[in-house]
């Protein structure tokens, strides 16, 4: 019974769709982390002179 339970919730068109949102929503936040690393990791790097040095 639980099986057939769980199979219901992962069916609905709506519960699809909410998860969906909220997994684009966290790969956005990913994005956003990532890139705003690399921009601190090239001001230190300017900071510090440049790769060159």
């Amino acid at each position: 019974m639980q099986e057939l339970e769980k199979r219901n919730v992962y069916l609905n068109p709506e519960r699809k769709r909410e998860e969906r949102r909220q997994m684009a929503g966290n790969i956005a936040m990913l994005l956003v982390v990532l890139i705003l690393g690399a921009i601190c990791i090239a001001a230190y790097c300017h900071a510090r002179g440049g790769l060159g040095r």
